[in-house]
């Protein structure tokens, strides 16, 4: 602190100058510092003032270099919202505003401390992959690589175990008396071994399920017990879809197809895919009141 006259103000202030957003005037919205009329402030990790994209495939955020952070023609890429604010002005005088938002948009306002380089469950970059259920990694010849990544499998199915046992008791004499039973005995087993949707993930991770010691196989080892004889065992496993293609949107529907046909008005429905090919490449089809049938 200093003194100023009879008072003591703070000798620097971090706030107000950096403290920028968007603001209403004149019918428009423009960009601005908080002093102004229905002040929109810059939020972190929201597109409010400043958008920026996400490239999956690259692990990048932000538009390349050459896009300014703001464009008096509001047409232009930039990182200024125009869909939110109609009028940038000179770049030479908005980009300092547009910077300092995206700085917050980022949650880089205070710097890139260590504290913040370490926490990074946040990114876009990551939220983007949660979203996707996608992972990517520097790959063999430390080129990235995405992998689709699900967050459940349903290929795990119980095994069944049947056993006869001895059961000993004890007898009101004193003695002990031995009775046969049976039980049946349900426990997981393959789920136990279920790695990602991708063998070469499974092979870079180095996933090894040599020494994995599941419920069943122990069960299974009690017939080496005495008084233990083991009966039955059943075992089944999902089949379809495979593990590499378990819950992707290409195995439940056919992504991008559209057969010109399923319409929501009668008339479409009827005038639907003229003209279109089947998959062999034929152009066929016949008139039936209120559809089409195509061969």
């Amino acid at each position: 602190m200093i003194r100023s006259g009879s008072s003591y103000i703070d000798p620097i202030n971090f706030v107000s100058a950096s403290q920028v957003g968007s603001f209403f005037a004149t019918e428009r919205r423009f960009s601005g510092e908080a002093t102004a009329a229905q002040f929109i402030p810059q939020a972190y990790r929201v597109n409010t003032n400043i958008t920026e994209p996400v490239s999956a495939s690259s692990n990048v955020l932000g538009y390349p270099a050459s896009v300014p952070l703001a464009d008096s023609t509001e047409a232009n890429t930039q990182y200024m919202n125009t869909s939110l604010i109609q009028a940038v002005a000179d770049p030479e005088v908005s980009a300092a505003p547009a910077f300092n938002n995206l700085m917050i948009k980022r949650g880089n306002q205070y710097g890139y401390p260590s504290w913040k380089q370490v926490r990074q469950q946040d990114n876009p970059i990551l939220t983007n992959e949660h979203k996707t259920n996608k992972l990517s990694t520097m790959y063999l010849g430390n080129v990235q690589r995405n992998f689709d990544l699900p967050p459940v499998s349903m290929k795990g199915r119980p095994a069944y175990v049947n056993l006869d046992f001895v059961n000993s008791l004890s007898t009101s004499a004193g003695g002990r008396k031995e009775q046969f039973q049976n039980v049946t005995l349900k426990t997981s087993y393959n789920n136990e071994m279920i790695g990602f949707n991708e063998w070469q993930l499974d092979n870079f991770t180095k996933l090894n399920y040599d020494s994995e010691v599941t419920p069943f196989e122990q069960l299974v080892a009690m017939k080496d017990r005495n008084n233990i004889q083991l009966n039955w065992l059943l075992y089944s496993e999902n089949v379809f879809p495979s593990t590499r293609r378990e819950f992707l949107s290409s195995s439940v529907t056919r992504v991008g197809y559209d057969n010109q046909f399923w319409r929501d008005t009668l008339a479409n429905r009827v005038t639907g895919g003229m003209g279109v090919p089947n998959s062999v490449g034929v152009v066929s089809y016949i008139d039936c009141p209120g559809a089409q049938w195509f061969f």
